[in-house]
């Protein structure tokens, strides 16, 4: 008999009990992909934009059209710097005091860039190396904010100290801001302007953080998620509850894509458009999420999204790391999940600017097999010398890497594998079967080496007997050999060469071999 599998594609799915996954999907699995029918190599990590000037927790980009010159910010604890790729200058007009866990908040604004660290009035930036972030204009005085966005011509604040009197469900907004711009008013007082001020007070969870969604912000509570609309003079906004049971694990976890918000709760992960929610995680990847994240540690949790290949990852830190050093990657269009590493501790992640000279194909480099040379396009982006790939920082030296390129952790070699335990080949669980020969159908560098284990089980969850590793070597091998019996097979494949593989699928060759 053959059990044939080609559509790999489902994802990891470790909160369900295995042995009742439909072939193709998968119990554990690092450093892959799943998408197109195929289990793929992630790509890994490279070191960009030189030595930044300080280890750093936070960044942003901006391009800055009128002089044809991308910036990018980066912030540690105690300084904001800014780079064109090459040069890294201190664009701090003060010394800063960041919390470590909450971090810089803020982002691109009518051109500006608008930070805030909480202890100091927001602060803004308009580009150009020889400028300094300067304190907000008009900010009103005796205030002071924990986060703070922009939404459409306004600047929202989070989490509002006014007079040395802190209330975490407050929030204010500025007056409109014209073209090119800074609001001209926070004076919520005046009536001339359209600034203003709201509590949500309907229960006692604190604001987190807020997000466009199409022509609305989303206001993220711990608990509770409200819709802030814009109406008008002379309320200006109305706001109104969206779901009552439903708010964000912390500030960085919720982005946007299409017409939805990927949003990581205190407990799960939805995605909603404002209207409807539902639950991506639940009975597939929930509970390892929660056990997996660092109690202690959570507040340093980021969403970063991957336009280019359809992905919202959220990066966590696992018990016994500082900051995040994996990411649950969830891909929109398969709908499946994933788990990788990020290469090491990672303190935040943001899309570009990152020049596309890291990540060219060059013909003369290339060793591997034309047909594996198909897992990546040659010379991606070639449109523009810029690319929209993510950005990492690294929370132990000053360096920042580009994400999800090359074939290693910035050289470090990168492990990859897709586990599958419990699979019966067949509905017939009382049956042994006597594996006799597993065909992969791989694509990948000729002469790298697949590592397959294959182990069997006679119950569920008795003892596991392991085979292997089996070495089958890509462009040479078309089968491995093996005769192992049992009720339940258990398949491994591992993959520590540096170049790219990618499985379509794979054939295991059995009889039947009783019912004892």
């Amino acid at each position: 008999m053959k059990a044939t599998i080609d559509n790999l594609t489902g994802g990891v799915i470790p909160d369900l009990p295995d042995y009742a996954l439909p072939d193709g999907l998968w119990t554990d699995s690092r450093n892959v992909r799943y998408r197109d029918g195929a289990v793929e190599k992630c790509g890994g990590t490279v070191a960009v934009l030189g030595s930044l000037s300080a280890t750093a927790i936070w960044a942003e980009s901006l391009q800055e059209v009128s002089a044809g010159t991308n910036y990018g910010i980066y912030g540690s604890l105690t300084a904001l710097y800014g780079t064109d790729g090459d040069t890294h200058t201190n664009v701090s007009s003060i010394s800063y005091s960041a919390d470590v866990d909450l971090g810089w908040t803020g982002g691109a604004f009518h051109g500006y860039v608008v930070a805030n660290e909480g202890t100091v009035a927001p602060q803004t930036w308009q580009p150009g190396l020889s400028n300094k972030f300067q304190p907000l204009a008009n900010w009103p005085a005796s205030t002071l904010c924990r986060v703070i966005r922009p939404y459409g011509d306004f600047l929202i604040a989070l989490r509002v100290t006014e007079s040395s009197v802190y209330n975490p469900r407050l929030i204010r907004w500025s007056d409109g801001a014209g073209v090119g711009a800074l609001p001209g008013s926070w004076d919520y007082t005046d009536p001339t302007n359209q600034s203003g001020r709201a509590e949500l007070g309907q229960s006692d969870d604190e604001v987190v953080d807020c997000l466009a969604l199409r022509d609305v912000n989303v206001v993220y509570k711990k608990n509770s998620t409200w819709l802030m609309q814009y109406i008008g003079l002379p309320d200006v906004f109305q706001f109104r509850q969206a779901y009552s049971q439903a708010g964000l694990l912390t500030e960085n976890c919720a982005k946007a894509f299409g017409s939805n918000h990927f949003v990581v709760t205190d407990s799960d992960i939805v995605v909603h458009n404002g209207s409807e929610i539902n639950s991506i995680a639940d009975k597939r990847v929930r509970r390892w999420l929660f056990n997996s994240l660092s109690a202690t540690r959570y507040m340093r949790s980021f969403v970063a999204l991957d336009q280019q290949n359809r992905e919202c990852w959220f990066c966590f830190a696992e018990s016994g790391h500082d900051w995040p050093n994996l990411a649950l990657c969830w891909n929109w269009t398969e709908n499946s999940f994933y788990i990788r590493e990020l290469g090491g501790d990672m303190t935040y992640a943001t899309a570009g600017p990152i020049p596309i000279s890291v990540d060219s194909p060059v013909w003369d480099d290339a060793s591997e097999a034309w047909n594996a040379s198909t897992l990546g396009a040659w010379g991606p982006w070639q449109a523009s010398p810029w690319s929209g790939r993510l950005l990492f920082l690294d929370s132990a030296r000053q360096v920042a890497y580009q994400g999800d390129t090359t074939e290693a952790f910035n050289g470090a070699t990168m492990t990859s594998y897709a586990m599958r335990s419990n699979i019966g080949l067949t509905r017939d669980v009382g049956s042994m079967k006597r594996v006799r020969r597993l065909y992969p159908k791989v694509l990948g560098t000729s002469g790298d080496t697949l590592a397959i284990r294959i182990g069997t089980r006679d119950t569920i969850d008795g003892p596991l007997s392991l085979y292997g590793p089996f070495n089958f070597t890509i462009g040479v091998d078309y089968k491995i050999d093996c005769r192992l019996s049992g009720r339940f097979i258990y398949l491994w494949f591992q993959h520590a060469s540096a170049n790219r593989w990618r499985m379509i699928g794979f054939d295991v060759d059995f009889d039947g071999d009783g019912r004892r």
